[in-house]
């Protein structure tokens, strides 16, 4: 399989394989579920993406981190609630919108 990949982000990939390396970045299935909910599911908050999904809230937790990391989604503080947190696609995340709808 040759060396691994060394990609943005500090990530070594295993794979050459544009699918492989996809998952391996975005962390597997349940990011791909939270990316559906902020992006189709106009799902927001923490709460709001935990909702419908029987997702653990640290696996919840490390796949919203992921997805940042990888910058996929932003985290931002509301405007009119200081203390609350939203999620929100940047430009890379909406992209993926196609792929999303495709797999709906």
């Amino acid at each position: 399989m040759g060396d691994p990949k060394v990609m943005p982000f500090g990530k070594n990939l295993r794979s050459s394989f544009l699918f492989t390396c996809s998952l391996e970045l975005l962390g597997g299935r349940w990011a791909l579920v939270v990316l559906r909910d902020v992006l189709l599911g106009q799902r927001r908050s923490f709460p709001e993406v935990a909702a419908d999904e029987d997702i653990a809230t640290n696996t919840l937790t490390d796949r919203l981190e992921q997805l940042i990391e990888v910058r996929m989604l932003e985290c931002r503080r509301d405007l009119c609630d200081g203390r609350s947190r939203g999620y929100v696609p940047t430009d890379s995340g909406l992209e993926l919108i196609p792929v999303l709808v495709d797999w709906e």
